[in-house]
C-alpha cells in the first residue's frame, strides 16, 4: 500500500456570479461535461471502492477548506496550515524598502492581455486604449488627491515592455508585489487575490472597476471573485472609473481590523496554526508520522 499526503494550496471565496443560468448551461454542455461527472462520482461513491486508501496527514489552508469529501479515516491526522502565499508574507517581513517616499501600490491584473483569456477561448474584453486612458486619468487624480504617488506592481506574467508602453512614465516594478504591499500607504486594485497581501500588512484597500471589467468577469467568467465580492466583505465602496466626466471621490483610508481578521482566518491562515513556512509544517507532522 502506497502512504500518502494530500495539501491543499489555498482557500478561494465563494461567490455567486450573475447569469448563474447560462453559467450552469456553458458548464454541463462543454469539454468540462466529464471533469463534472467525475466530481459527482466520487461525492456519491466512498473512495475505498475506487482501491483509494485513506490519507495519512491533510494539510488545510483554513478550517473553510475542511472537507469530508475526501479520502480520509479516524486515523488520518488533519492540520490547519496555511496558505502558501503567507510564506511570501513571512520572506518579505526583513526585506529592505524598495521606495522611500509615500505611495499607493496598483495591483496590476495584466486586465487586457491576460494569456488565460485567450488560451480557454474567451477573447479580450477590453479595450486597452480606454483601459489604460482611465485607469491613469484616475491615477493621476488619485495622486492629487492623496497626496502619494502610485507605484505599479506588475503582473507576473506581463510581457517585459508591458510596464513603460501602458502606463507611461509611472514607476513599474515587476515581481515585488508583496514588497510594495507591504510598505505602501493604500492598495488599489481590481479583483486580484493579492489583496490578501493587505490584509496581512495592514494596510487600507481601494477597489476600483470598469463597466467593462463587470460584464468581463460575468460574461467570460474570469477566475476568482469579482470586486464587488471584496467590496462587499470589507464594506468598500468601488470606484467606477470608466465615465468620461469621472471625478474622484475621496474616502476614509482606516482599516476595519475586524473585517480584516476575518478575512485572515477564512482565507489566508487561523490564528491558531504555526507561524512558520508551510513546508516546514508538513515536514514537522510528516516526521512525527514516520516515528
Amino acid at each position: 500500500d502506497i502512504r500518502y499526503s494530500v495539501l491543499f494550496s489555498r482557500t478561494v471565496p465563494y461567490y455567486d456570479t450573475k447569469n448563474t443560468n447560462r453559467v450552469i448551461f456553458k458548464k454541463f454542455f462543454s469539454n468540462n461535461l466529464l471533469k463534472l461527472i467525475n466530481k459527482k462520482i466520487f461525492k456519491i461513491i466512498p473512495f475505498k471502492y475506487f482501491g483509494v486508501n485513506p490519507a495519512d496527514l491533510v494539510l488545510y489552508p483554513t478550517r473553510q477548506d475542511v472537507n469530508k469529501n475526501l479520502p480520509i479515516s479516524k486515523k488520518t491526522k488533519i492540520v490547519l496550515a496555511h496558505s502558501f502565499d503567507y510564506d511570501n508574507y513571512l520572506r518579505q517581513k526583513k526585506k529592505e524598502s524598495l521606495i522611500s517616499e509615500k505611495y499607493a501600490v496598483f495591483i496590476d491584473g495584466y486586465m487586457p492581455f491576460h494569456p488565460d483569456h485567450i488560451m480557454e477561448g474567451k477573447g479580450h474584453f477590453l479595450n486597452p486604449v480606454s483601459y489604460f486612458n482611465n485607469l491613469n486619468n484616475f491615477f493621476d487624480q488619485f495622486e492629487v488627491a492623496y497626496n502619494m504617488k502610485v507605484i505599479i506592481a506588475i503582473h507576473p506574467r506581463a510581457d517585459k515592455n508591458y510596464g513603460s508602453i501602458w502606463y507611461k512614465e509611472r514607476k513599474s516594478i515587476y515581481n515585488e508585489t508583496v514588497r510594495l504591499v507591504r510598505d505602501a500607504s493604500a492598495v488599489i486594485f481590481h479583483n486580484s487575490f493579492s489583496v490578501q497581501y493587505a490584509v496581512l500588512f495592514n494596510k487600507p484597500i481601494f477597489p476600483i472597476s470598469t463597466k467593462s471589467i463587470d460584464e468581463g468577469i460575468y460574461r467570460k467568467f474570469m477566475p476568482g471573485p469579482p470586486v464587488s465580492w471584496f467590496a462587499d466583505f470589507f464594506e468598500k465602496n468601488i470606484e467606477y472609473i470608466d465615465d468620461e466626466s469621472y471625478k474622484i471621490k475621496k474616502h476614509s483610508l482606516l482599516i476595519d481590523q475586524n473585517k480584516y481578521n476575518k478575512f485572515k482566518n477564512l482565507y489566508i491562515k487561523d490564528d491558531s496554526s504555526s507561524d512558520i513556512p508551510y513546508w516546514e509544517i508538513f515536514i514537522s507532522h510528516l516526521n512525527k508520522l514516520n516515528n
